[in-house]
């Protein structure tokens, strides 16, 4: 079954704590009671129901076949000690829930899941409103899974082309890559934020270190659930357009992605795959090996990252030329 995990941090000894967040006034009951069964069954994971309405009314958590009820305040501070406890066992942050995207939910997912469910999920913030107004200014040291298949463990992260909405050196999804952005070079990094200074004195440097832990995180949690984890590049403004899948097979915290395979395929290929993967993942692995594809091995990425200060922005190297 494929689904969205809300929130995923780090437990204790490192193992995996899955956050369900159920709105009883929207959420549909039926399809979370079968996702928090099917996490719940997840060998050393732990799973914790979040059960609200828009309504101020008590809050209950499911956690490990006991139920608490919680007013407001005494659910904000369980939470926000929850993650306390996820600083404490990663070192790993993500950015102020809300900076990201000011949806209420993933659209793209939303339709995406909606083709292989047949569910409405347009209402469905995935707990971001509950979490962000307990968390307040607080930094979330947990992080999503945007698809889940938890046959196969398989962990889909969707990465929407941002060049594209920007206007600004747009790079075509099949181009599209994380070593581009998250671990750039020192030198890159210095003359990127020298030339971004000249133009706007106010301007502050996002290129940091934060952009690539996003990816570790999901990384280290698919090597934990001894899955995989495949990274969609995609334009919102654009369905038409070719998309790229991009297996992760490799990754290094410090020199990045360090083997990966793309695919090419169409946004109704992707569906395909994905309600192909809801049903029989090896079916769906077989499916998307036929497509065009770039085999990209360490040392095509041992020489990009040695070599990446030199190349022309934005096409910089050879990303994505060569599918066959």
């Amino acid at each position: 079954m494929i689904y969205t995990v809300d929130r995923v941090q780090f437990d204790v000894n490192e193992e995996l704590l899955f956050f369900e967040f159920y709105n009883r006034s929207k959420d549909n009951n039926d399809f979370v009671r079968r996702k928090y069964n099917a996490l719940s069954k997840i060998p050393n994971t732990r799973t914790i129901g979040v059960n609200y309405d828009d309504n101020g009314h008590e809050i209950i958590v499911w956690e490990e076949g006991k139920s608490t009820a919680f007013y407001w305040g005494e659910y904000t501070e369980w939470f926000v000690l929850k993650n306390k406890e996820a600083k404490m066992n990663s070192p790993f942050k993500s950015k102020k829930l809300g900076a990201a995207t000011e949806n209420v939910g993933d659209p793209f997912v939303h339709e995406i899941l909606n083709y292989i469910h047949n569910v409405n999920f347009s209402s469905d913030d995935n707990g971001l409103g509950i979490t962000k107004k307990a968390l307040d200014n607080e930094a979330t040291y947990g992080f999503d899974f945007d698809l889940f298949d938890d046959k196969n463990k398989t962990i889909i992260e969707f990465l929407n082309n941002e060049t594209k909405e920007k206007g600004k050196n747009p790079i075509d999804n099949i181009h599209a890559h994380p070593m581009r952005y998250a671990w750039i070079s020192n030198e890159e990094q210095k003359k990127f934020a020298e030339k971004q200074k000249i133009e706007n004195p106010n301007w502050e440097n996002p290129r940091k270190k934060d952009n690539r832990q996003k990816y570790i995180s999901l990384w280290s949690a698919s090597q934990k659930l001894n899955g995989e984890l495949y990274l969609v590049n995609y334009n919102k403004l654009d369905k038409k357009e070719d998309l790229s899948v991009i297996e992760v097979i490799e990754l290094d915290e410090e020199m990045g992605i360090m083997y990966d395979i793309s695919y090419k395929i169409t946004f109704k290929q992707l569906v395909t795959w994905l309600i192909k993967m809801n049903s029989d993942p090896l079916a769906a692995k077989a499916y998307l090996a036929g497509f065009e594809k770039e085999v990209r091995d360490t040392v095509f990425w041992e020489n990009y990252y040695q070599n990446q200060a030199t190349y022309p922005s934005p096409k910089r190297s050879h990303i994505g030329k060569n599918y066959k």
